[in-house]
C-alpha cells in the first residue's frame, strides 16, 4: 500500500498496482496523481463498489466514464457520479429517471439541471423529490405555483421559502390550510406589497397583519429549518 500512495511511484507501477488483490491498495492508486486515466477507466470496470465510488469521484476520470459509471446499480457509485463537478448535464438528467428515489432528489436538489427536468421531477410520484424541487433554489416561478398545489403541506412549505416564489404564489399559499404556510406566506407578502395603495393589494396587507398577528406567538418561538418544517405543530384554519 506504501508504494500506491508514493507520489514518486511512476505510472507503470501503479498500473500494475491497479490489479493487486486488496481494494484499498487499488483506492491508493485511484488517489495517486501519477495515476493514467487509462489506470482508472480500468478500475471503473471493477467488482468493488467501493472502488467505483473512488473513481466515480475522481476529478481526472472522463466524461464518457462517468456515463459509464451512471448505468451501475450501486446508489453509493451514482451519488459519487452526480457529487462529481466534471459530470456532464446529459448524465444527470439520465439519472433524473433512476427508479431509487434516493438519486432522483438528489437530481432534483442540483443548481444545473433543466427547466425541464425540474418540471418532470415536480411530478414525481414522491414526496420528498417533489420537496426537493420545491426547495431548489433554480426552481423558476411557473413550476412553484403548480408545487404550490400540491396535495402534501410538507411541499407547499418550501415553495414559501424558495427565492423565486412570486407575488402571486404567496397570495394563493396565504390562504392554504396549514397554519405555518400562511404565517410565512403572510410575512414574505407584507414585505413585497406593505406600501402599495392597490385596492387589492390593501386586502392582502390586511390579511397578512392578520395572520402574523394570530400565528406569531407559536411560529417565532421556535426556531423553524428545512430540517423541521414537517414537524411543527400546525392547525387547519
Amino acid at each position: 500500500m506504501a508504494i500506491a500512495e508514493r507520489y514518486k511511484t511512476p505510472s507503470h507501477i501503479l498500473a500494475d498496482l491497479a490489479k493487486h488483490k486488496d481494494p484499498d491498495v487499488r483506492a491508493c492508486v485511484i488517489n495517486n496523481p501519477n495515476t493514467l486515466n487509462k489506470t482508472l477507466e480500468g478500475l471503473a470496470l471493477d467488482e468493488n463498489p467501493y472502488i467505483r465510488c473512488k473513481v466515480a469521484a475522481s476529478q481526472k476520470i472522463s466524461c464518457s466514464t462517468l456515463e459509464l459509471l451512471a448505468l451501475y446499480k450501486c446508489k453509493e457509485v451514482k451519488k459519487a457520479v452526480i457529487s462529481n463537478v466534471n459530470t456532464p448535464i446529459k448524465t444527470l438528467e439520465y439519472l433524473a429517471s433512476d427508479e431509487d428515489e434516493y438519486i432522483r432528489r438528489l437530481i432534483a436538489q442540483e443548481a444545473e439541471i433543466s427547466i425541464s427536468t425540474l418540471e418532470a421531477l415536480s411530478r414525481d410520484k414522491s414526496i420528498l423529490v417533489r420537496r426537493c424541487v420545491a426547495d431548489n433554489p433554480s426552481t423558476p416561478s411557473h413550476i412553484l405555483k403548480n408545487l404550490a398545489s400540491d396535495s402534501e403541506f410538507y411541499v407547499r412549505r418550501y415553495v414559501v421559502t424558495n427565492p423565486n416564489v412570486t407575488e402571486d404564489i404567496l397570495k394563493l399559499l396565504i390562504k392554504d390550510k396549514d397554519s405555518y404556510i400562511c404565517y410565512q406566506s403572510a410575512q414574505k407578502l407584507l414585505l413585497l406589497i406593505n406600501t402599495s395603495q392597490n385596492e387589492d393589494d390593501v386586502h392582502y396587507i390586511e390579511m397578512s397583519k392578520s395572520m402574523i398577528k394570530k400565528f406569531s406567538s407559536r411560529f417565532e418561538q421556535k426556531l423553524i429549518t428545512p430540517f423541521n418544517k414537517a414537524t411543527v405543530h400546525t392547525q387547519v384554519i
